[in-house]
């Protein structure tokens, strides 16, 4: 049985590779953010890809939360690194779209 006392929360933007292992592997997966996790809360920070960045974000490798497009870019699909620059005859006057 695992002592939580000696445990340690996995890192935000980073996940820990197993279960119950006691070091952080590496930075969350491009497209996804790690939220990192309080102690006794284990859910999910062993997954490369904890959460999918939503539509009108960006996530690049090791962020904690998404990040709103910024004016003049957008993403109209989930699980994406960068933003698309908004194409002539076209504007993007709201972060997040």
């Amino acid at each position: 049985m695992i002592d939580m006392s000696d445990c340690s929360p996995c890192t935000e933007g980073y996940y820990c590779s197993e279960q119950n292992k006691p070091e952080v592997t590496d930075k969350c997966e491009a497209g996804c953010y790690c939220e990192g996790v309080t102690p006794g809360d284990f859910r999910g920070s062993y997954y490369k890809c904890q959460e999918p960045c939503t539509q009108g974000h960006f996530c690049v490798s090791g962020s904690s939360e998404p990040t709103k497009c910024p004016k003049g870019t957008y993403q109209p699909q989930d699980h994406q690194e960068v933003c698309l620059v908004c194409p002539p005859g076209f504007y993007c006057s709201q972060e997040g779209l």
